[in-house]
C-alpha cells in the first residue's frame, strides 16, 4: 500500500510538472503550434490525471494508516488504560 501510494504521488507530480513545463515553454517562447486547442486539451488532461492520481495516492496512504491503527494492540491498550 505504501509503495503504491508513493508511486502514484510521484507519477502525479511528474504529470503536473510536465504540463507546467509545456505550458510555460509554449507561453513564454511563443512556440508556434498549428492547433492550440489540441495542445490545451493535452495540458488539461495531464493536469486532471495528475490531480486524480494525487487523490488516489493519498487514499492508499490513508487506508494504510487506518489499517495499521486498527491492528496495533499497543495503541488500543493506551487508549483504554492511560488516564487523561
Amino acid at each position: 500500500m505504501k509503495k503504491i501510494g508513493y508511486l502514484l504521488l510521484i507519477i502525479a507530480a511528474a504529470s503536473m510538472l510536465l504540463a507546467m513545463l509545456i505550458g510555460l515553454t509554449v507561453g513564454l517562447l511563443e512556440v508556434p503550434f498549428g492547433d492550440s486547442t489540441a495542445l490545451e486539451s493535452i495540458l488539461v488532461t495531464l493536469w486532471i490525471v495528475g490531480t486524480l492520481l494525487v487523490f488516489l495516492g493519498l487514499s492508499f496512504l490513508l487506508v494504510k494508516v487506518i489499517k495499521e491503527r486498527l491492528q496495533n494492540k499497543e495503541d488500543n491498550y493506551y487508549a483504554q488504560k492511560v488516564d487523561k
